[in-house]
């Protein structure tokens, strides 16, 4: 009976992982913007810069679980339109953009969440750039393609190393020179694709190949070519939406991309409306946008994306909690001191990775990034299953 109990469990949130939920969330506290940025530690969200018909450097954080804002020390460079951002380690670097007079920057800097201070890194390493793509991997950082001061489309990569403090040239995108791009993550594989170059709009996607430094083609995007669209990874799928045309309409559908099989599927729509240059970030099971241009206006509104809905905690076992949720190294359990039995750590489809008997902290730093399901079998007969999300 435990056995088929645990496999109903999986069973419905295998089914459910199929369903995605917008939700409406406190309003960003900052001014209505667009192009700025938005980064994730832990269960606190980061967002900053960007601009309207000013380009800012204030800075903020979302507590996800109060779902509310607090203002963070200023970014020190100068507000900047479209920057390069992404985290290492527990720590956001951000840099290049466009100031005021929207010319391309280089400068970089890096913020540290725990003592709310900026530090000065390296410059780029490339020229100076603006409206690139930019993204974390194998705790290394990247940058590249975007404009330069000419506002000529480029296609180099750059990796930043945050031990050394230096960038290191890496392969050309393959997918040609452009800018306004969309990137997603599913665990450490990155995928990049659409943007525009100086008169060609695109829907081609590419996946960055870590171990080998080399782009590889994968299906075409299946909306309407664009600019500017929002990319998330969330359950081990991608999702690509909103955007603009090159003939300036503003899109509001989603698509999915499914990577064992290579093939987009239509998604719910955006609920917030058409718009462009959103900012978002997702933790493995949940995304989250904000900002963005309508056309006519810009936004300050916050949802959250939700790719598992239903099922969050099922139990039969009272007296259990865990934290922190994302966890890193350490899952830690307060649980009551007459619950004995074990505990097993599966993928969303059932696959066990990790199993023991119960004790207040769990090492997990082995297992990688992602979702997951922690079951507790209790000796007495009851069950125990949460989700659970592993962010190093």
């Amino acid at each position: 009976m435990k056995t088929k109990a645990i496999t109903l469990i999986l069973t419905l949130l295998v089914i459910l992982s199929n369903a995605q939920t917008w939700t409406k969330k406190a309003d960003f506290s900052g001014t209505v913007r667009e192009a700025g940025v938005m980064c994730l530690i832990k269960n606190k969200i980061y967002v900053g810069l960007g601009g309207d018909n000013t380009f800012y450097s204030d800075w903020y954080e979302y507590d996800i679980s109060l779902n509310s804002w607090s203002a963070k020390k200023n970014f020190p460079g100068v507000g900047r339109f479209a920057p390069a951002f992404f985290t290492i380690n527990g720590k956001i670097y951000i840099g290049c953009g466009f100031d005021q007079s929207f010319s391309p920057l280089k400068d970089f800097f890096c913020y540290d969440p725990s003592t709310d201070k900026w530090t000065t890194v390296a410059d780029f390493g490339g020229d100076v750039r603006g409206g690139t793509i930019h993204f974390s991997s194998h705790n290394k950082g990247f940058v590249g393609t975007g404009v330069n001061s000419s506002f000529t489309p480029q296609q180099d990569i750059w990796m930043y190393n945050d031990t050394t403090n230096k960038w290191t040239k890496k392969n050309n995108f393959s997918g040609g020179a452009r800018w306004r791009m969309a990137t997603f993550a599913l665990m450490d594989t990155v995928y990049a694709g659409c943007g525009a170059n100086t008169s060609t709009t695109y829907s081609s996607f590419w996946k960055y190949d870590f171990m080998n430094d080399n782009w590889l083609k994968i299906a075409d995007f299946p909306g309407a070519p664009r600019v500017s669209p929002f990319g998330l990874g969330i359950n081990n799928m991608g999702y690509v939406g909103t955007g603009l045309s090159i003939s300036m309409v503003n899109y509001k559908d989603v698509y999915k991309y499914n990577p064992s099989t290579n093939i987009w599927t239509g998604a719910a729509d955006f609920p917030g409306g058409a718009r462009n240059s959103t900012v978002c970030a997702s933790d493995g099971i949940n995304g989250w946008i904000s900002m963005g241009n309508n056309g006519t206006g810009w936004e300050n509104d916050l949802w959250l994306f939700s790719g598992i809905t239903g099922i969050d905690t099922y139990y039969q076992i009272q007296g259990v909690s865990l934290f922190p949720i994302p966890a890193s190294d350490i899952l830690s359990l307060s649980i009551d001191p007459s619950i004995n039995g074990e505990f097993e750590i599966t993928t969303i489809k059932g696959e066990i990775l990790l199993t023991g008997r119960l004790t207040d902290h769990i090492d997990i730093k082995n297992l990688p990034n992602g979702a997951y399901l922690f079951n507790i079998s209790s000796n007495s007969g009851g069950s125990f299953h949460r989700k659970i999300i592993i962010y190093h």
